[in-house]
């Protein structure tokens, strides 16, 4: 019996995430966290372990040419500008979080700080996807996480057929 809490217990952590505790007894939620973009997520993360095995480090957010690209975090531009006549904007926050935001049109600079929200690009035009798209991953302290962990947590209820509740 003692062999299967400890599992389950870290499966419920996991899934719904564990608060940090301060010196005071006080969980801290953290940071807010917005998707830059609107539109349906295309392809999930995949991140290896170790970080040179193959994978897919970041969220594929569908979107439209022009469309409004957001920071998902406050924090300081560190790059914005084109790689390879590709659009890419990095972000860093206090906490240590690099959101890197590629298949965008920047409208932001270097060194520039950037609140949650604030527009820093638009959608450009791409063939990372089937459909266009922006690519967001998160770096913390240089290891890939995946960006949805940072989101806030949704419930969702399904009705049932018939309208039965």
């Amino acid at each position: 019996m003692k062999f299967l809490i400890a599992p389950i217990l870290v499966f419920i952590l996991t899934l719904f995430g564990t608060p940090i505790q301060a010196t005071s007894h006080v969980a801290i939620t953290p940071p807010k966290t917005i998707v830059p973009v609107k539109g349906p997520w295309l392809r999930l993360p995949v991140i290896p372990d170790p970080n040179w095995k193959p994978g897919h480090r970041g969220l594929d957010i569908g979107a439209h040419t022009e469309q409004m690209v957001v920071a998902p975090r406050s924090g300081t531009v560190k790059f914005a500008d084109y790689i390879d006549g590709v659009g890419s904007i990095s972000i860093t926050t206090y906490d240590g979080y690099r959101h890197i935001l590629t298949f965008v049109e920047p409208i932001v600079e270097k060194e520039q700080y950037v609140r949650i929200g604030d527009q820093i690009g638009w959608v450009a035009r791409n063939g990372h996807c089937i459909k266009t798209c922006v690519h967001w991953a998160v770096k913390q302290f240089g290891k890939y996480v995946d960006p949805r962990w940072l989101l806030p947590s949704m419930l969702v209820r399904i009705k049932r057929a018939g309208g039965l509740d």
